[in-house]
């Protein structure tokens, strides 16, 4: 879980998630934090600033697996007649998908009041996770697949807009 800085907004900008419960976030969960700012200088009121918060989730997998692949093979054989004959060879394959699992945009503020060199201002938010979220993906090796992954990637990040 992160944080990015967005356009030219002088400053820092911090998401802070609260601790999650010992068995991590499951779906239909809330979610409670705060976006910090700190600007390293004085914006005059009428300068707007939007304040939002952003949760994206994605589901990676990777599958290897093989396949017999059939081809036929032409020559010509001891009695001098062209032969074919089917043949069969093991060819690796991989398989990848990635999928957005959720995305959710979050509105904290817009401040248009002006705002105060060296001032930490605090924005709390919190947010119902959706109800079909997946919390988890299991993978289960056999003898004709080979090295399976699987996860759920999780990133959360604020950004403040600045037309300044």
């Amino acid at each position: 879980m992160g944080n990015v800085v967005a356009g030219k907004f002088p400053g820092t900008v911090r998401l802070q998630v609260d601790r999650p419960p010992a068995e991590g976030y499951i779906a239909g969960q809330k979610i409670r934090g705060a976006v910090y700012c700190t600007s390293t200088k004085s914006l005059d009121a009428g300068v707007p600033l939007n304040v939002d918060a952003f949760l994206v989730g994605k589901e990676r997998s990777l599958v290897k697996y093989e396949e017999i692949e059939y081809y036929y093979e032409s020559f010509i054989n001891a009695e001098g007649r062209r032969v074919r004959e089917q043949r069969a060879r093991t060819v690796t394959r991989y398989r990848y998908a990635e999928r957005n699992v959720v995305a959710m945009a979050i509105h904290l503020a817009d401040i248009s009041t002006g705002v105060k060199q060296g001032v930490q201002y605090k924005f709390p938010f919190q947010v119902t996770l959706p109800q079909d979220l997946p919390s988890s993906m299991h993978c289960q090796e056999h003898s004709h697949v080979y090295r399976n992954y699987g996860h759920y990637d999780y990133r959360d990040w604020a950004q403040i807009g600045y037309d300044g």
